[in-house]
């Protein structure tokens, strides 16, 4: 499977309609990144980062889980058969979390 330079997006716009639909605005979700990625076998997939705007105990998770679900199957129907590697993160968490992601691509020594 090939990831287009648009699946990035289009995956994005599949994970914020799915959360805004199972959590109806009561939690605001922003960034959600989209990164293409491999996983441990080599697969392309994609790392999925839902930024959201509260604390851990204000997900619900069941809702949590059923709108990750959701876009499982979204995928599928599109012809993907990546399954994404996603994570929640705590808003004031994604400064330090995208820095240190760009520290592990650009190597320990900074090159």
């Amino acid at each position: 499977m090939t990831l287009t330079a648009e699946l990035p997006d289009k995956v994005e716009a599949l994970y914020r309609e799915s959360l805004e639909r199972e959590f109806a605005d009561s939690i605001k979700f922003e960034p959600i990144s989209v990164e293409p990625h491999e996983d441990t076998e080599g697969t392309p997939t994609f790392l999925v980062t839902i930024v959201y705007d509260g604390t851990p105990k204000d997900l619900n998770t069941k809702r949590m889980l059923a709108a990750v679900t959701a876009v499982a199957g979204a995928l599928e129907d599109l012809g993907l058969a990546c399954r994404p590697i996603w994570s929640f993160v705590p808003k004031h968490e994604w400064p330090m979390l995208r820095k240190m992601r760009a520290i592990a691509l650009l190597g320990e020594d900074g090159e």
